[in-house]
């Protein structure tokens, strides 16, 4: 058998990146080194299509405050930049949890380092959930209609943060 040697064709077709192409020459072949975005596809690629626009989602929304809390436990360690506490997760829970606080949220302190004591910081706190509410964004905030019909108008000010997402 009598091997022949063939030119490669040049075509115009776009090749996947990531994936070695035929040289036009016919000779070499050039590695086409695959994009950010083609990266970021390949990773998240069990993620598939939106399937329903934003507007059909149903939302869960949660409303968040700044404010003071006060916490019981002891104290590990302080400096000038961080508090570091031992403390009950919840007030009423048995697991104990160790925190670190940045001195700029720390409002008082009562103990010295190894002893028990009393923190009292600026926290955010979650004042209320509502689930299930389709979402419409207005210019002073957001309109959520629930599935009982329920229109809930939920105004922007700068104690008080919104979280929304949807659950697909």
């Amino acid at each position: 058998m009598v091997d022949k040697k063939v030119k490669a064709k040049k075509t115009k077709k776009a090749v996947k990146s990531g994936k070695v192409a035929k040289s036009t020459t016919g000779t070499k072949k050039a590695f086409v080194r695959p994009s950010i975005v083609s990266r970021v596809e390949k990773k998240n690629g069990g993620l598939g299509k939106v399937p329903k626009l934003d507007k059909e989602l149903l939302h869960t929304i949660e409303v968040l405050s700044t404010q003071p809390v006060k916490i019981a436990g002891q104290v590990i360690s302080a400096d000038e930049n961080r508090i570091v506490f031992r403390h009950k997760k919840k007030s009423g829970s048995t697991k104990i949890v160790v925190s670190t606080f940045p001195v700029e949220n720390v409002l008082s302190l009562v103990g010295k380092v190894g002893e028990f004591g009393e923190i009292v910081i600026l926290q955010e706190v979650q004042l209320y959930l509502h689930k299930d509410a389709k979402v419409k964004y207005t210019n002073a905030g957001l309109v959520a209609l629930t599935k009982s019909g329920d229109n809930i108008v939920l105004r922007t000010t700068p104690s008080v943060t919104f979280r929304v997402f949807a659950d697909e």
